[in-house]
C-alpha cells in the first residue's frame, strides 16, 4: 500500500504537470529561461564583450519576445559559457530540445545512481516532480547542475577526485547548486575531493579567460547587483524566489535587519551541512542537507531550483517505505512537491530540511521483511 501511495502521488504530479504546461504556454514561450543562456552562448563566439551588457543581450532576445518590457540579463559566471557556446552555435529550437534532453537524461542517470531500490518508481517521481517539470518547460540549467551534485555525493567515498570534479563542474554551471560544498568536504575530511574541485575549477576559470577574455570576470561581478535590481523590479519574480533574500523582500526587510536575516539563515545552512557530513552516513541524507543548505545560503534561487531537493527527497521516501518513520520521509517529498507554490519556497525548504534531518529509524516495522518481499518491485 505504501508503494501504491507513491504511485498515486506520481499520477497526481503528472496531472498537475499537464495543467501547468497548458497554463504556462498561454503566457510565455517554452524555453524562456534558456533564451538568455542560448543568446549568451551565441554572443560568446564573436561578441563576448556584450554578454554582461543587459541592454544588448535583452535586445538580442526580442525576436522571440517582441514588445517585452523588462530586462532579460545573463547572470551566470563566464565558466558557464564553456557549456553554452556549443548550444549557441545551433538554431534556438534544436538547441533547446538538446539542452532539455541532455539535462533530464543526466539528472535521471544521477538519480538512478543514488537510488537503491525500485528504480522505476524513483525515476518516475523525480521526472514528474513539479520543480523538475518547470525547469524542463523553461529550459533552466538546474537539472545538469543538480545531477553533478548528486553524482558527487554518490562517488565521494569511493572516488573522491571524481566527486570533486563533479562539484567544480556544477559550480561552473550554476554556483548556487554547490555553494556550501567546501563546508561539506572540510567537515567530512574529504581533502582529496576538495583539492580536486579546486584544480578543476581553476582549469575551468583559465579556459574561460583564454576563450572569452579576462574582462568577463570583473564584468560578471559588477553585473550581480544590477541583476538583483532587475529581479526586484520585474513583476511576478519575487513570489517565486525561494531563498532567505527573497523572503526578506517579501517581508519588507531592509538595511541591517535584512543583512542579519540572511546571515542567520546562512549560519543555519552551514551548521546543517557541517553536522550532516561530520556524522557521515547515507549519500541521500548528506545530499538532502547539502541541497537545503545551499538554498539557505544562496543570494538568489527560484522555484525551479527546488529541483536540487528532488533526488534526495524521492530516494529517502522510497527507501523508507518498509522502515519506521516512513511517514516523515513521504511528507518531506510531498513538501518538495509544493516548492513551486508562490511565496511558499523558503518555508518548504525549511520544512524539508527539518523532516529529512529527523533521526533515521532504520529498524523494520512489524512484518517488515514480509512487506519488503511482498511489495512490487518497480
Amino acid at each position: 500500500m505504501r508503494v501504491r501511495l507513491l504511485w498515486v502521488l506520481a499520477a497526481a504530479m503528472a496531472v498537475l504537470g499537464a495543467l501547468e504546461f497548458r497554463e504556462l504556454v498561454h503566457f510565455q514561450p517554452l524555453g524562456i529561461d534558456f533564451l538568455p543562456l542560448w543568446t549568451a552562448g551565441r554572443m560568446a563566439w564573436g561578441h563576448a564583450d556584450q554578454v554582461y551588457d543587459f541592454a544588448a543581450i535583452s535586445h538580442a532576445q526580442s525576436w522571440l519576445l517582441p514588445g517585452f518590457k523588462w530586462m532579460r540579463p545573463y547572470a551566470y559566471p563566464p565558466t558557464a559559457l564553456l557549456a553554452l557556446a556549443p548550444f549557441g552555435a545551433l538554431p534556438f529550437w534544436p538547441a533547446l530540445a538538446l539542452w532539455v534532453t541532455l539535462g533530464l537524461a543526466l539528472f535521471l542517470y544521477a538519480g538512478a545512481r543514488l537510488a537503491k531500490s525500485r528504480p522505476t518508481l524513483n525515476l518516475t517521481l523525480m521526472a514528474l516532480s513539479p520543480a523538475v517539470l518547470l525547469a524542463m518547460m523553461v529550459g533552466q540549467s538546474v537539472l545538469p547542475a543538480a545531477a553533478l551534485v548528486v553524482l558527487a555525493m554518490v562517488e565521494l567515498e569511493r572516488r573522491p577526485r571524481l566527486a570533486g570534479a563533479c562539484l567544480a563542474l556544477a559550480t561552473a554551471i550554476k554556483p548556487q547548486a554547490a555553494l556550501l560544498a567546501p563546508v561539506a568536504l572540510v567537515s567530512g575530511g574529504a581533502i582529496e575531493a576538495l583539492a580536486s574541485a579546486a584544480v578543476v575549477e581553476a582549469l575551468l576559470v583559465g579556459a574561460s579567460i583564454a576563450l572569452f577574455g579576462f574582462d568577463r570576470w570583473p564584468e560578471w561581478f559588477a553585473s550581480l547587483p544590477a541583476f538583483q535590481a532587475v529581479v526586484q523590479s520585474t513583476p511576478g519574480l519575487i513570489p517565486g524566489v525561494i531563498t532567505p533574500a527573497g523572503a526578506a523582500l517579501q517581508l519588507g526587510l531592509g538595511g541591517p535587519l535584512a543583512i542579519a536575516w540572511r546571515v542567520g539563515f546562512l549560519a543555519i545552512g552551514v551548521v546543517m551541512v557541517w553536522r550532516a557530513f561530520r556524522r557521515r552516513g547515507e549519500a541521500s541524507r548528506q545530499l538532502a542537507a547539502l541541497s537545503a543548505g545551499n538554498l539557505l545560503a544562496a543570494p538568489y534561487a527560484m522555484h525551479y531550483d527546488g529541483s536540487l531537493l528532488v533526488p534526495a527527497a524521492v530516494v529517502m521516501a522510497v527507501d523508507s517505505l518498509s522502515q519506521r518513520g516512513w511517514v516523515w520521509r513521504v511528507l518531506a517529498l510531498c513538501a518538495v512537491c509544493e516548492v513551486t507554490t508562490a511565496y511558499l519556497g523558503l518555508p518548504i525548504v525549511l520544512l524539508f530540511a527539518a523532516l529529512s534531518s529527523l533521526p533515521d529509524r532504520s529498524s523494520p516495522l512489524a512484518g517488515g521483511p514480509q512487506l519488503a518481499a511482498a511489495a512490487p518491485r518497480a
